[in-house]
């Protein structure tokens, strides 16, 4: 189980919304609405950042963006959800995030970093989302194939990053997509948050 970090293991794209809302009206930058905004999260920072503003001067939002200001919190049962599939699964963190922050995020809100076999992000990756190598990469530090794999995200990057590598993809609705986004991009199995995909596995091993 490969898992997407901001929306899907913690509760942040508001936060994180709310902080790039404050930094585009100080520089005065062109108005890019929520919708917008969502479409771009799974890259890379600066991806982001040029997706709404191609000429923007990255260093002057850097200055000006205080990572402090994004206040994540946990979201209700995905800890309890982690420590159960750990005992079925290997699981592993793909994410877009710079080491620095995703570690300062899971200590705030609780999150085991021994609960997952690997941990990718900017740092250590090569190649990102949805680039299909970023998954394959996990693979590989896992120790599995992509036949094996499932990846679970909050948004249509993580989906096509997950199509483009040919692996399963489960939708949480606990970040940016809403159902139709998912929809619309070929996902049919899509729910709420992590804290109903030990739920949800059993099921499908019981049909299988």
């Amino acid at each position: 189980m490969i898992f997407d970090f901001d929306g899907t293991l913690v509760d942040s794209v508001e936060c994180i919304w709310k902080e790039y809302s404050r930094v585009m009206k100080l520089l005065n930058l062109p108005k890019v609405g929520y919708r917008e905004f969502t479409k771009h999260l799974g890259k890379p920072w600066d991806q982001v950042l040029n997706g709404m503003w191609p000429d923007i001067d990255m260093e002057e939002f850097n200055r000006h963006y205080k990572v402090d200001a994004e206040k994540v919190a946990p979201i209700a049962r995905v800890s309890a959800a982690l420590e159960e599939l750990s005992g079925d699964y290997l699981l592993a963190i793909l994410t877009s995030r710079g080491e620095r922050t995703l570690r300062m995020h899971m200590e705030r809100v609780g999150m085991k970093p021994g609960l997952f076999k690997a941990i990718m992000h900017k740092d250590n990756l090569r190649n990102h989302k949805p680039d299909p190598r970023a998954i394959e990469e996990t693979c590989r530090a896992l120790g599995v194939g992509k036949s094996e794999v499932v990846y679970v995200g909050d948004s249509v990057i993580d989906a096509e990053c997950a199509s483009n590598a040919g692996v399963s993809f489960v939708g949480v609705l606990s970040g940016g997509a809403s159902r139709g986004d998912f929809n619309a991009v070929g996902v049919d199995c899509v729910i709420e948050s992590i804290a109903e995909l030990p739920a949800l596995l059993r099921v499908r091993r019981g049909c299988s």
